[in-house]
Formats: C-alpha cells, structure tokens, sequence
C-alpha cells in the first residue's frame, strides 16, 4: 500500500514497531553500557559519536559483535574493537578508490572512442546501435545530462551546437550507466571493445564492469565492505575459479579485477597495500570477512591465468569444451 508521503507499506500501520525515539550522544553511550560495550575513555567516545552517526558506528560494524537473539554485546568487546574495524574500512575503501577510478576512465575513453568512431558523435541516439535495453538505456543517458547542465561541457554543447556528443555525454555518466551502456551495444562491438582492451571475453566484461561499478559505489557512499555480502557478483571463470565460487565476498570481485586492471602496472602495489592493512590490524580483522582465504595474495597478484583461459574459452566456443559459469546467481 501507497502512503500519501508516497512511502511503501506491506503491513497494515498496526504491524509496525515504534520506531526508536533519537538520543543524545550521552544517552547513546548509556545505551552501549547497558549493551554490555567496554567504554574504556568515555570522553574520547563521546568525541567519536559526535562526529560519526551511532547508527553508521555502531549499527555497520557492532553487530558482528553482538550475542544472536539478546543483542548484548560478546565478553570483553569495546567501543575501541569497533571503532577500528570502522577505520580498517575506510582505509580499505583509499585503497581501492583510486583503482575503480582508473578502470572507469579507462572504459569511458574505450567506448567513446570506437563507438564513436563507428556510428558518430550522435551515434547514440539511434536505437539500431544497440542490441536490447536501448529505452532504459536512453532514459539513463538523458537523465544524466539534464542532471549535469552546469557542468562546462554540457553547457558548451547545448549552447553552442544544441546537442551533446557521445565523447562528452559519457564523461557525466555514472560507472552503473557506462556499465549499461556497454551491455547494450552488440556482441560483436562488445567482443571487439573486450579483445582490443581487455584481453577478454565480453560475456565476462559485462558482468564483471556491473559488479565493478556496484562496488564502487558503496566505496564512493562510504559503505561498508568487511564482511559486506556482494549481491552484484561477477562471473568467474571454470573449472580454474570453482575455489571461490561460493564467494559472495570483496575477494570475488577483486579477483576480476585484476585481469580489468592488466595494464596498469601499480596493481601489485595495491594488492602489497591490503595485505599491509590486513596486517597492521592483525588479531581485529578476519580475512575471511572479506572472503579472503589461504593464498589469496599470491592469488590477486597472478594475472597469467587469463592468456590460458582465452585459450580454454576458444575451445569452448568451437564446441570442444563445455562451458559452464560458476554463478551462483545462473
């Protein structure tokens, strides 16, 4: 049912809790004592939680913390433990924000310019260049430059020229709408972008861009990533990937990433970085809460694999393998 604030109902209003009145900081930190939370320096809490929502503190990462069903918190966990798993994460996020950045420009400039080359500036406009979705599609595109009217370009083109090339529309698109937009173009522009830039098969570019940009929008939201359950995950590759087929963690994400990311030669840096921030909170952080599992460095630093796999997805599209995709969404 449909309020006239136009929220959704799916219980009558006599079904719902009452919702829990605001506190003051100091009622928030009672309300931790009486959780059973060690508040080791209580001014230095209030501080944090002055300047940190409760509800983005404590509710994100206190609940791996808490007894199932009562709510207290577990045996000699403080305010400190969560407030650390809190800065582990945004230091993770630093990390891996700068590396979403580049594959995202990267990707902007590859569509811009072969799809623009082979269907022109306005290409985009007509729906024949595209192989399905092309509606939503456009709606997405329109709505990203009404949304960026002030932007220089943008202004520049509607002004001057009442239109919007492609090569500066994509440079305002979302990373889910460039993702979109790469999903709809035909396999056959699809397969050339992936072979000519990636090394890859477009079946798995396609997938692996749209867990990508999810991803990446919880890093850019300042959301959560340890023990954060992937619900956009990538398509991996069989049988070699089969060891984390039930992943539904950061680590399955990053293992797509790291053949997106063959071209840039400061990966193993990145890689070098996480294992340096897994180490510095030793004894806090579980590996297995970003789905990490024993050998998993020596994993995201191995790039090779893609060259033989190409070789066993030849294979498989002229009909002497079968092809079978470690999905747990198929």
């Amino acid at each position: 049912m449909r309020t006239e604030s136009g929220l959704f109902f799916g219980k009558t209003i006599m079904e719902y809790k009452e919702l829990p009145a605001p506190m003051t900081v100091d009622q928030q930190i009672d309300n931790l004592k009486a959780l059973h939370l060690i508040i080791k320096d209580e001014a230095d809490v209030r501080e944090k939680l002055s300047k940190i929502s409760y509800y983005r503190l404590i509710k994100a990462y206190g609940t791996s913390y808490k007894n199932k069903g009562s709510g207290i918190f577990k045996k000699n966990v403080s305010f400190d433990d969560i407030y650390h798993l809190y800065e582990f994460d945004n230091q993770l996020r630093y990390i891996l924000f700068p590396v979403f950045e580049k594959i995202e420009i990267s990707l902007r400039c590859r569509i811009a310019n072969y799809f623009g080359v082979k269907y022109g500036s306005m290409g985009y406009l007509d729906e024949k260049n595209f192989e399905k979705n092309y509606t939503d599609l456009l709606d997405k595109i329109n709505t990203s430059i009404e949304y960026s009217q002030t932007a220089s370009s943008i202004k520049h083109f509607t002004e001057e020229y009442g239109k919007v090339p492609l090569y500066a529309a994509i440079e305002v698109f979302s990373f889910g709408v460039l993702s979109d937009f790469y999903k709809s173009m035909h396999k056959e522009d699809r397969t050339a972008i992936a072979k000519l830039y990636y090394k890859g098969d477009e079946r798995y570019l396609s997938s692996w861009f749209d867990s990508i940009a999810y991803t990446r929008n919880i890093c850019a939201h300042f959301g959560r990533l340890y023990q954060k359950n992937i619900t956009k995950l990538p398509l991996l590759f069989s049988p070699e990937d089969d060891d984390v087929k039930n992943n539904n963690r950061l680590f399955r994400v990053l293992c797509c990433m790291r053949y997106v990311c063959h071209e840039f030669k400061d990966w193993g840096s990145v890689v070098a970085s996480i294992k340096d921030l897994i180490d510095s909170y030793e004894g806090l952080v579980k590996t297995s809460g970003l789905g990490f599992s024993d050998g998993w460095f020596d994993k995201l630093l191995d790039q090779e694999p893609l060259t033989v796999r190409l070789i066993y997805n030849s294979k498989i599209s002229q009909g002497n393998f079968k092809f079978s995709a470690s999905n747990p969404q198929d």
